[in-house]
């Protein structure tokens, strides 16, 4: 036995158990016709915003605490990896947290006596410090063309990055980790993405993504349609419908590698843990999801209702199967009885128990090359 196929079979693991025993649950979060929702990398911080409030927890959703932010109509909020750097838009005005006082960061220009432009979405760096806002109309008459802004400084200062295809709506922004990479859709299609944290864009006519996820690389992207999902693995270069998938047509969030993801339908939470491939439908109430944020190894997850409350989702970390050498043999241990020990001979083949395996489990090292994996029971 190869102890190498041994190791590769372990790290299988964190991709396969998080399928088993997904449980969402309502928290104490006030019913409000919630918006947006944005989590820390590990899933402690979670961001809700909505109508004329916005509410944070720092303990996976378990309490909640009014964030005394200005009495708006907010529409999307985005949060750094460690939680601590918040960025909310409302209106026509983006505004910044990192502590507990919500700063303006800057107000949407207007022409004539229009009311501002609205901004839509904010997406953020890993560190907080490279930010995207996308403005849509606010008078047909009198505001400017809908624009992107972009930060490089945390919020201090902005720039104009770029306008949209002939004055469209955008509806979505998303940014790499190190917000190298940042990119938008529009109502009607458009599709622009940056490799320079905003100096220069390249563009081209998608579906009209209502909804956009980025990997941490921004090598992966999964975008949410009226007719359904797409998946890109070149940066959004090209784009494929998941053919055979549920009807994800309102949000979609995925974890760090973009395997993992959540995507809301008309009332339903669907997941998938590997880029789409296969779906599977959360024990979820049948609801008028509106939001949802998903941590960056996928196992724990955020999700608000228009008109509702806020819900999490917190999936058992994978098991873990240990490899130890013993006197011309090698023995699998594992703590976790709801598992079986299955093997194959190639990745590629069907994984079968092996049985009458129990926990630890000698294999001889004589045997033929072997992968093994758990599977929940």
């Amino acid at each position: 036995m190869k102890t190498t196929a041994l190791l590769f079979a372990i790290l299988l693991l964190s991709v396969a158990a998080p399928v088993f025993g997904q449980t969402w649950g309502q928290t104490s979060a006030p019913t409000n016709a919630w918006t947006a929702v944005a989590s820390s990398a590990d899933g402690t911080g979670v961001v809700a915003a909505g109508s004329h409030f916005i509410y944070t927890s720092t303990d996976y959703g378990s309490t909640w605490t009014s964030n005394n932010a200005p009495n708006i109509d907010w529409t999307s909020v985005a949060s750094s990896a460690d939680g601590a750097k918040l960025l909310a838009a409302g209106g026509g005005a983006v505004y910044t947290n990192s502590g507990t006082t919500w700063a303006l960061a800057f107000a949407a220009p207007r022409d004539g006596p229009s009311t501002e432009q609205n901004i839509t979405s904010v997406a953020s760096s890993a560190d907080g410090v490279t930010l995207m806002a996308a403005s849509s109309f606010g008078d047909p008459l009198y505001s400017p063309k809908p624009l992107l802004y972009v930060s490089t400084n945390s919020g201090a200062s902005w720039i104009n990055a770029t306008n949209s295809p002939p004055g469209q709506p955008w509806v979505s922004v998303v940014s790499s980790a190190d917000g190298s990479k940042l990119a938008a859709s529009t109502f009607t299609g458009g599709y622009f993405a940056s490799v320079n944290s905003g100096t220069t864009w390249s563009s081209n006519t998608v579906a009209p993504f209502f909804s956009l996820a980025s990997s941490a690389d921004g090598g992966k992207l999964a975008g949410a349609s009226p007719i359904g999902l797409f998946y890109s693995v070149n940066a959004g270069v090209t784009w494929a419908p998941q053919a055979g998938g549920p009807s994800i047509t309102n949000r979609i969030a995925c974890s760090t590698n973009g395997l993992v993801l959540f995507g809301l339908g008309r009332t339903n939470i669907y997941s998938s843990f590997n880029g789409g491939t296969t779906w599977a439908t959360n024990t979820a109430p049948l609801t008028n999801w509106s939001a949802i944020a998903v941590s960056a190894d996928g196992l724990r997850a955020a999700a608000a209702v228009a008109g509702g409350g806020i819900y999490v989702l917190q999936s058992p970390s994978a098991p873990a199967l240990s490899i130890a050498p013993s006197s011309g043999a090698v023995v699998l241990s594992w703590n976790a009885p709801a598992f079986s020990l299955q093997s194959a001979t190639n990745l590629t083949d069907t994984f079968s128990n092996v049985t009458g395996a129990i926990s630890p489990y000698t294999n001889a090292i004589t045997s033929p090359q072997t992968y093994f994996r758990l599977k929940g029971n």
